[in-house]
């Protein structure tokens, strides 16, 4: 039996069950509870509050705390005794001439930002998977014959984010996603992501992005996307597909997240009301010095998830929409 991340855009991208659990367990096992750091920002809820329809949500730093405040990739770091300890863990066969792993890491992701900006994507992302099948052909002997499959690639993946990005569910994060579904609203999410964000959810908060109640049209991936926020195009999508499959209007949907710029400009590009999530100040981005947030103001403030309950009109019922 397999399960499908679909993505309505790009190829289904397949992990059979007992994989699937095998990467959900690692999660598990190597992630644990930290503190969240409150900043200090005041809420502001707006009134009277507008009628809506669909909530949109971003992941790192909002309904996932991270200890890198995004997801890993978003701010590179030296790790070269960890990747050579992970690839040795693997059983790979190691060139004995000396290498900066890190730095080539780091490297391999910025070449293939520049050759996406080259071919006109303004705000590129790398596929985390095609980064590591690379690299390993770079760093193993060259007629080595242990080169990891595709689960074993996954793994180590998998490995290397928990080590760099320990993250944990902020408080109300489940509670919020079940309120909106009861309350008959329409769930998707915007991630900057690779294929490990949407198993992370998984792990952590014990269903998937599907099940929880995010409908699958309202998903993307920047991975898949091969754009990452703040490019206008992912909202945009998302934007015309609430409209067309749902017939909710722009001004209905609310975006929260916590960056001024990939979150709450880019939400507010595409019509929708941005509200930012001030709940951590490691995960909080302000963005002060870009010229497009300086006079930027979202349409709300919150610093807890459940005060995302104030924004929303009464619940109505809907059953035609609500899950079982």
């Amino acid at each position: 039996m397999l399960t499908c991340n679909v993505d309505f855009d790009h190829t289904p991208i397949v992990i059979a069950d007992e994989q699937r659990a095998a990467l959900i367990q690692l999660f598990r096992d190597r992630t644990k509870p930290f503190p969240s750091a409150p900043a200090k920002v005041e809420k502001r809820i707006p009134s009277p509050i507008g009628n809506f329809k669909a909530v949109i949500f971003d992941v790192y730093g909002t309904l996932i705390r991270s200890d890198a405040g995004d997801i890993s990739l978003a701010k590179p770091a030296a790790h070269s005794d960890l990747i050579r300890r992970l690839l040795q863990s693997a059983g790979l066969e190691l060139a004995n001439s000396p290498t900066n792993y890190a730095a080539q890491f780091n490297q391999e992701i910025q070449r293939r930002h520049q050759e996406a900006l080259r071919q006109g994507i303004d705000f590129p992302e790398v596929d985390i998977l095609e980064v590591w099948r690379a690299l390993i052909r770079q760093w193993t002997r060259q007629n080595s014959t242990n080169s990891p499959g595709l689960f074993n690639l996954r793994r180590l993946a998998v490995e290397y984010e928990c080590a760099v990005n320990p993250v944990w569910p902020n408080e109300g994060c489940r509670e919020i996603i079940d309120h909106c579904r009861h309350a008959g609203l329409r769930l998707g999410i915007v991630s900057n992501a690779q294929f490990y964000t949407p198993i992370m959810l998984e792990a952590l908060l014990g269903k998937t992005p599907s099940a929880l109640g995010f409908d699958p049209a309202l998903q993307l991936w920047s991975y898949l996307e091969k754009r990452a926020k703040p490019d206008p195009a992912l909202c945009e999508t998302i934007a015309r597909r609430l409209q067309s499959q749902f017939y909710i209007q722009r001004e209905e949907t609310i975006f929260i997240g916590n960056d001024m710029l990939k979150d709450i400009w880019d939400a507010q590009q595409a019509g929708f009301r941005g509200v930012l999530f001030a709940g951590d100040r490691r995960s909080l981005r302000l963005r002060l010095d870009d010229v497009r947030c300086r006079n930027l103001k979202p349409y709300a403030v919150v610093t807890s998830l459940l005060q995302v309950r104030e924004l929303l009109a009464p619940p109505y019922t809907d059953e035609s929409r609500l899950e079982t």
